[in-house]
């Protein structure tokens, strides 16, 4: 049985985040935005040359739910979530 660690990699071990970088793809984008304009071609691409990577579903849902913390309301939701848990005063 996997541990809780080993279901939550980071978005950086997911073999389509590794694809991005293949298909242009600098780093420099914001990687949300980048993925969902070219999102139909990317996952073509994929389909075509590597389709081990989709092979199992799991694969995309996971990293579409990590690239949501991406885009500019997740970066903004993750930012508020710090800066309110670290000015809190109150136990979790």
């Amino acid at each position: 049985m996997a541990t809780h660690h080993e279901n939550q990699t980071m978005i950086a071990e997911n073999p389509l985040y590794k694809e991005l970088f293949y298909m242009g793809y600098t780093g420099r984008e914001n990687t949300y935005e980048y993925f969902t304009e070219k999102e139909e071609a990317i996952l073509n691409e994929v389909r075509l040359k590597k389709p081990q990577i989709l092979a199992d579903p799991k694969t995309l849902i996971e990293f579409r739910a990590k690239l949501r913390w991406k885009s500019q309301i997740g970066l903004l939701f993750l930012y508020e979530i710090t800066r309110r848990v670290n000015t809190s005063d109150e136990p979790f």
